[in-house]
């Protein structure tokens, strides 16, 4: 599956260095990417990050130079792989390997005198193909340090798979944890819409499974936000959670609820929520969740399926968990993972046990009819 950066929009690949966005040519819509003015014996960089799990690099690129002596060029750890000058219309460039490097450069440099045309380099169209999940990615925060913001940078290591995107203002915790030791993520600041993500993680066929443990603190008022299903044209789910703690999900971000689990994870201890999505080529399937209020137990307390419907959004390539906090209510986070099957619950010891009551019965099977 492909990220395509056009340069139309809001940003989709990141980049610094100092290119920016131009109407003077584009290959497609109004945009491209081109180096600033620059003066003799003088270089301008793009830097741009590779996304997560991309294997392939292929890209459009126009040059206007002085021939053989200003250069467009494209730099991969550390090795020139293209260089070129003079007049050249928009052409694809042949397909690099970036599997192993986490940002590509493109460079125009000038040589100690003249130029020619308009003196730059345009790039546009830059697309990477991403290899499938194929195995699961878990993040227990453990790698963090306490009382400190989560960031991308600091969310992999002895944490697990590092996050890729992090929005509002979570942090690092060790007030609650799963276990006896180690850490959670919590909202820092009352109000904000803080959540943790994985983003270009598009699944190796059908199915798109997460699983994330939480601890409720407080009775909050309404429905709020949990997790979250992205693909390449938007929401394609929503689960959000009652004041009750039973989890709900709907299609897109609230059109239309098609899970509503009557089984709720009470205040003040720690339950676990897994997601199995089935979504076909033509964006219809089912969403399946069980609700654990032994946060360690493979037999759920409650387990419901949707009937089989229309998605919105495209294929899911992207989840997002979602931490709340008001006033008077918030919860904590931990263990939260994404992959091509049902997780089950994370690597725990004898000790790793639910902290407060645990709910009596097991639901059975039910298909939701709302």
């Amino acid at each position: 599956m492909p990220v395509v950066e056009n340069f139309d929009g809001g940003v989709v690949v990141p980049v610094t260095g100092n290119w920016v966005r131009t109407i003077e040519r584009a290959r497609s819509g109004t945009l491209s990417l081109a180096n600033n003015i620059i003066g003799n014996s003088q270089t301008a960089d793009a830097v741009m990050q590779v996304p997560l799990r991309a294997t392939t690099l292929q890209f459009w690129y126009s040059v206007s130079s002085e021939s053989g002596f200003d250069f467009f060029k494209l730099i991969i750890g550390g090795v020139e792989r293209l260089s070129v000058s003079g007049e050249i219309g928009w052409t694809q460039s042949a397909v690099f390997d970036v599997s192993a490097v986490t940002q590509v450069t493109f460079r125009y440099v000038k040589d100690g005198s003249d130029a020619a045309g308009s003196d730059g380099a345009y790039i546009d169209d830059v697309t990477f193909e991403l290899a499938p999940l194929t195995t699961p990615m878990t993040n227990s925060f453990n790698g963090g340090t306490n009382a400190t913001a989560i960031t991308a940078a600091n969310s992999g290591g002895a944490s697990g798979n590092a996050l890729t995107n992090i929005v509002g203002s979570p942090q690092f915790s060790n007030a609650l944890v799963r276990g006896e030791s180690g850490l959670s993520a919590v909202n820092a600041v009352v109000g904000a819409d803080t959540h943790v993500d994985w983003v270009n993680v598009p699944p190796s066929g059908d199915v798109f499974c997460a699983r994330l443990y939480i601890h409720r603190l407080g009775v909050f008022p309404g429905y709020k936000g949990l997790f979250a299903l992205l693909g390449p044209s938007g929401v394609v789910s929503k689960s959000w959670i009652h004041p009750a703690g039973r989890v709900g999900v709907w299609t897109g971000s609230t059109t239309a609820q098609v899970i509503n689990a009557p089984v709720g994870i009470p205040v003040g201890q720690w339950g676990r929520v897994e997601y199995r999505y089935t979504i076909n080529a033509g964006g219809t399937g089912t969403v399946e969740v069980w609700t654990y209020l032994d946060p360690e137990s493979d037999t759920p307390d409650d387990y419901s399926i949707s009937a089989s419907i229309a998605w919105p959004g495209g294929k899911p390539q992207a989840a997002e968990f979602h931490l709340h906090r008001d006033a008077d209510s918030y919860w904590h986070l931990d263990d939260v993972a994404i992959g091509p099957a049902k997780l089950g619950p994370a690597p725990s010891t004898a000790s790793l046990r639910p902290r407060g009551p645990v709910g009596g019965s097991k639901a059975a099977h039910r298909v939701a009819s709302w």
